[in-house]
């Protein structure tokens, strides 16, 4: 197989490659050239930043939550709390307040409501309890994730549908500012 240069970036290219593409590798001949560059550009840059205190802690509370034999349960209280809201701010970005309830995280249902009420987010606290009655109004919120899924699907409506969509709607307004009274607390207990 004999190679040549790309007649725009130099990289070497099959001959074939380069006569059917008028001499072009096929990064510059479809354009994308530039943005391989900026994306190694950027790429660059990032791992050149300092790695952000937020973003490092919360591996490590995701490696400890889910890769230890203490999980959730090996966690400080303000530390359950941090990451009870965070699995709810995460999930209702993600997928709506539903989703929150769907997975995993819907467990922390009472984790996250007492988080939300220790950040002073009451309006989103007030949200999250709206939701919990839309998904369960009859219940608490099941520990147990097939039972608290069975019932979720079990009681989809269109009415029920709708209901979440405004309250998402409304989360996403960000009510309280939650990031920021996220961070605060991480700061006021000393998390990272």
């Amino acid at each position: 197989m004999v190679k040549v240069a790309c007649s725009v970036c130099g990289v070497a290219i099959l001959e074939i490659t380069a006569t059917a593409n008028g001499g072009k590798c096929f990064p510059c001949r479809n354009g994308t050239r530039g943005q391989l560059e900026a994306s190694r550009r950027r790429i660059a840059e990032e791992r050149a930043r300092p790695p952000d205190p937020a973003r490092v802690y919360w591996l490590s509370l995701v490696d400890r939550v889910y890769r230890t034999d203490a999980g959730y349960g090996g966690l400080s209280r303000p530390e359950q709390l941090y990451f009870a809201v965070c699995c709810l701010d995460g999930e209702a970005y993600n997928g709506g307040l539903e989703q929150f309830f769907l997975n995993e995280s819907g467990s922390r249902y009472r984790d996250a409501l007492e988080a939300l009420r220790l950040l002073g987010a009451a309006n989103t606290a007030h949200l999250l309890e709206r939701a919990k009655e839309a998904c369960y109004p009859a219940a608490d919120v099941p520990e147990d994730w097939p039972e608290r899924r069975r019932l979720l699907i079990e009681g989809d409506t269109p009415s029920r549908r709708a209901q979440l969509d405004a309250l998402d709607d409304e989360y996403y307004a960000d009510p309280d500012g939650l990031a920021d009274r996220i961070q605060d607390f991480a700061r006021q207990h000393s998390l990272y």
